[in-house]
């Protein structure tokens, strides 16, 4: 029993990334066919919401941006169909930091809807 414990306490930390495969796995989805992925970034200015979903559409993201509520943040909302492949999705999650970083906004993960 206190091996167990051991097991799961160190387990190895799984990144948003694996966790949406698993996600979409557990749910019954095909993984070898297209899935759309969403993608997320948030920003306190328009300037940098724009930027950034000026970027995505150029390398055929479907992107938009999301007015602010009262104080809140701008969302860039960007969306792709893709098969869904944990190195193309880290590949993607590099990218998105890096581009967020540059533009002083914050990428905010992805998410997919499992029927595809």
């Amino acid at each position: 029993m206190l091996g167990d414990l051991f097991k799961n306490l160190f387990k190895k930390k799984r990144c948003s990334d694996e966790l949406l495969l698993i996600a979409l796995e557990e749910s019954g989805a095909d993984l070898s066919q297209p899935h759309t992925i969403n993608f997320q970034f948030s920003s306190d200015n328009a300037q940098s919401a724009r930027a950034i979903a000026e970027e995505l559409s150029g390398k055929g993201f479907n992107a938009e941006i999301l007015l602010p509520d009262e104080g809140d943040l701008f969302t860039c909302k960007a969306t792709k169909e893709l098969i869904p492949e944990l190195n193309a999705l880290r590949s993607l999650t590099k990218e998105f930091e890096l581009l967020a970083q540059q533009q002083g906004a914050i990428y905010d993960g992805c998410s997919a809807d499992p029927a595809g």
